[in-house]
């Protein structure tokens, strides 16, 4: 079964180190999976610590309105700074080999991001980083000192467009230390940060498509030869085996059930040190790393 929620640290190692407006908002992509939502929020707000709420205001945005999902959104009512509500209009537009009615869950969930995102830095133009999460993720106990120091690299290396909680990668018996941050061309979602400036980016080129977004945030379009940084042990875990992009489970099952998530709090002070030098650094560094490991045949490895 998937690892309860997990605990809740004391403080921030360094709340020096919070970005210059000292708040990161939260949004969370709600539906119909009310069981789901009210746990992401309690893994959420338990991870949030205790002297630093007013620093990650917590929205949520739901789509219809689903009568149970409502309820629990209402119970949190005091721990929220934002309730939004979207309805998605269909203007009858569809990509090129998605037109049939199977796909409508992805125009729906593409336009409702589009409009939870522009929404979320409409309420305070205060907010310049935003943290985007799906109804069904648990958070590690040092999630909010991951963003707030990826906050701060996102805003100096103009090679990255965005961070993650999530490594597609992060199965327990692929990762090993929960202190590295690595570099990615592939947008991983699942819990990730984007900037005011890349929202204004993509606003203004027009690149939100109709369908597929997270598809969308790997193309050039988007991506403009930029990286995603991503912890190499998961600061975010996928319960929800039930989804859009599922297959009655067995997509989770066999590749998001493994993710291993971090379950001791880091001293993320060391991430700027880490992603110091850019993308340049980050390079020279790796191809060391390659040259210095040890060669194995598969058969060796298996």
């Amino acid at each position: 079964p998937p690892p309860p929620p997990a605990p809740a640290p004391a403080s921030l190692a360094n709340p020096a180190l919070l970005p210059s407006t000292g708040v990161i908002p939260i949004l969370i992509i709600a539906y119909n999976r009310h069981d789901h939502l009210k746990r992401t929020i309690e893994s959420i707000l338990g991870a949030i610590p205790s002297k630093q709420q007013s620093s990650f205001p917590l929205i949520v945005s739901q789509q219809g309105a689903h009568p149970q999902t409502t309820n629990v959104i209402q119970s949190f009512s005091s721990k929220l700074a934002r309730h939004l509500h979207f309805t998605y209009h269909d203007n009858g537009k569809r990509q090129k080999g998605y037109e049939g009615n199977s796909w409508m869950s992805y125009y729906k969930m593409t336009s409702h991001y589009g409009y939870a995102i522009q929404a979320s830095f409409d309420i305070s133009p205060d907010y310049a980083h935003l943290i985007v999460m799906e109804d069904d993720l648990d958070v590690a106990p040092d999630f909010f000192e991951y963003f707030t120091l990826a906050a701060r690299v996102l805003d100096k290396d103009p090679s990255l467009y965005c961070a993650s909680a999530w490594n597609d990668n992060g199965m327990s018996a692929l990762v090993k230390d929960p202190r590295v941050v690595r570099r990615t061309d592939v947008f991983p979602g699942l819990g990730w940060m984007l900037t005011r400036k890349l929202w204004s980016e993509i606003s203004r080129d027009g690149t939100w498509p109709l369908a597929f977004w997270d598809e969308a945030m790997r193309e050039p379009q988007i991506r403009k030869g930029r990286a995603c940084l991503i912890p190499e042990v998961n600061r975010a875990y996928t319960f929800g085996s039930q989804g859009s992009s599922q297959t009655g489970g067995r997509w989770w099952k066999k590749f998001l059930q493994p993710i291993r998530l971090n379950e001791r709090p880091q001293p993320w002070s060391s991430l700027l040190n880490m992603t110091s030098g850019g993308k340049h650094e980050y390079d020279r560094r790796l191809r060391r790393a390659l040259q210095e490991a040890e060669s194995h045949t598969i058969e060796e490895a298996l």
